[in-house]
C-alpha cells in the first residue's frame, strides 16, 4: 500500500483516515482469490476438453450414480465455496462493517443528507450543534427537510443543495435519508456507499485525510435522471470549513 493513498491503478485515489485501506485490502484479497480461482477451474475445462476429446478407440466412462465420486464433489464444492467465500471473506468484511456502521466517535461532527429524484440536500446544525425541528407537512420545493421555523433551534440551521463541505481530519457522521424512491450515497474516494431508504434514517460515518475537491454520486439507478444526481464534495481545513459554514448561515 503506497504512502499517498492510492490503492492501485484500478481505484481512484484513497482520503479515508478509518476504513478506506482496509477495504481496498478487502477488495484486493477478493480480486485475486476470484482471479486465481477462476484460472485454475478454466484450466481444468481446458484440460479435460483436450485430455478427454473423442478418438474412435476411446469408449466414454457414464459415471451418473457414482455415490463415491458424487459425495467427494460435492464435499470438495462446499468447503471451497462456503469455507472461502462465506467464512474467510465474510470474516475480513465483518469488522470493517462494523467500522463504518457502529464505530462512529461520540464527538463526530452531525450533518443530514436527503436523497431526492435528483439532487442531494444537506443539512448543517449550525453553532448551537443541534437540528431544528421538522415536520413531513412542511416539505416542499424551498424547505426539503421540512424545517419547522419556530423552532429557535432552527434558526441557524444551514441547508445546501448539491453541496458538502466537511474539515479535514474530523470525522463526520451522515445521518441518511431518501425523499422518494432508493438511492446510493456514493463517495468513491471515501470508499463509503450506504443505500438510502424511503422512511429510514440510516447512520454511517466517514473521516478525511486530504483536502480537495472531489464527488457525491448516487450510485443506484432512481430513475430517467439518476446520471444527472451528483453534488461537488469539499474537504478543506477547519478554518476554511467554518468561514464557510457561518456565509452560509448568513444568506
Amino acid at each position: 500500500m503506497k504512502e499517498d493513498g492510492y490503492s492501485g491503478w484500478w481505484f481512484p485515489p484513497n482520503i479515508s483516515a478509518n476504513y478506506g485501506q482496509t477495504l481496498d485490502q478487502g477488495t484486493a484479497i477478493i480480486t485475486w482469490v476470484t482471479m486465481i480461482g477462476g484460472i485454475v477451474v478454466i484450466g481444468l475445462m481446458l484440460f479435460a476438453v483436450i485430455r478427454y476429446r473423442y478418438r474412435p478407440d476411446r469408449k466414454a466412462l457414464y459415471l451418473h450414480g457414482n455415490f463415491k465420486f458424487e459425495t467427494t464433489m460435492l464435499v470438495l464444492v462446499t468447503v471451497f465455496t462456503l469455507g472461502g467465500e462465506f467464512f474467510v471473506l465474510g470474516e475480513i468484511s465483518e469488522g470493517v462493517w462494523d467500522k463504518i456502521k457502529y464505530q462512529a466517535p461520540e464527538d463526530a461532527m452531525e450533518i443530514e443528507v436527503l436523497a431526492e429524484q435528483f439532487a442531494w440536500n444537506i443539512r448543517y446544525p449550525g453553532d448551537d450543534g443541534q437540528f431544528g425541528e421538522t415536520d413531513n407537512e412542511l416539505v416542499d420545493e424551498e424547505n426539503p427537510f421540512g424545517i419547522d421555523e419556530d423552532d429557535s433551534a432552527a434558526e441557524d440551521d444551514v441547508v445546501t443543495r448539491g453541496l458538502i463541505h466537511v474539515p479535514v481530519n474530523v470525522p463526520v457522521k451522515v445521518k441518511l435519508r431518501s425523499k422518494d424512491v432508493i438511492h446510493s450515497f456514493f463517495i468513491p474516494v471515501l470508499r463509503i456507499k450506504q443505500d438510502a431508504l424511503p422512511g429510514e434514517t440510516i447512520d454511517v460515518w466517514f473521516q478525511a485525510k486530504e483536502t480537495g475537491e472531489y464527488h457525491l454520486v448516487c450510485a443506484e439507478l432512481c430513475g430517467l435522471g439518476h446520471t444527472t444526481m451528483k453534488a461537488g464534495f469539499v474537504v478543506e481545513p477547519l478554518e476554511e470549513f467554518q468561514s464557510w459554514l457561518e456565509e452560509k448561515s448568513e444568506e
